[in-house]
């Protein structure tokens, strides 16, 4: 709960608004409210629940992303690209 925040501001600037859902809590009825879902690797919820909240995430046209791909891309971009090109085309 601090560490993405902190890198985040750090790149984006303070203004950026931060809400944290822990659990079983997902915002399903304010998903719009929000440019960016950052998720765990979804461990304790099955894998029905984590498909319903990638699905409710594209519907809404909102990206979802995980938290290693996240913390990757803010500590070097360079690296990302470099890990995820086999998977890209």
């Amino acid at each position: 709960t601090k560490q993405i925040p902190d890198k985040l501001k750090n790149k984006l600037g303070n203004s950026i608004v931060i809400d944290h859902a822990f659990g079983r809590e997902f915002p399903n009825d304010k998903l719009k409210e929000y440019s960016l879902v950052v998720h765990c690797g979804g461990c304790m919820i099955d894998k029905q629940k984590m498909c319903a909240r990638l699905d409710d995430c594209i519907e809404n046209n909102i990206p979802i992303t995980n938290y290693g791909l996240l913390l990757t891309y803010l500590n070097s971009p360079k690296a990302l690209k470099r890990v995820t090109k086999p998977f890209i085309n």
